[in-house]
């Protein structure tokens, strides 16, 4: 309980995400974008995968570092659509330019058709 509760105020905390927003199709669309977003947090976080589902994954992490950690979701919109996006904190005050570094990265890298 206190986990989570630690959590919850990270996240209360975590900056703002990239302006840019991703949106997907259910199928071929949904499913190379989720891809790519695996991908990409494989390839940027130093923490293991704390919870992982079809629709969020969940890092472990900050304990009191400078490496961030993140949390990855595919969230089902009105429309039909899917939105994914990326949240990353870290447990030092000096890490918001870090942090918004790696939404324009997993931004790009997401949205990029291959």
């Amino acid at each position: 309980m206190r986990r989570l509760l630690l959590l919850v105020l990270l996240l209360g905390c975590a900056t703002t995400p990239d302006d840019r927003v991703i949106v997907c199709t259910a199928g071929a669309d949904c499913d190379a974008r989720w891809s790519r977003a695996m991908d990409w947090l494989q390839a940027n976080s130093s923490w293991k995968v704390r919870t992982q589902s079809d629709t969020m994954v969940v890092t472990e992490g900050p304990d009191d570092t400078a490496k961030p950690a993140f949390e990855v979701t595919k969230v089902a919109q009105d429309d039909g659509t899917y939105r994914i996006s990326m949240k990353a904190w870290c447990d030092k005050a000096n890490c918001d330019r870090l942090v918004r570094k790696l939404h324009r990265s997993f931004n790009d890298a997401v949205i990029a058709a291959r």
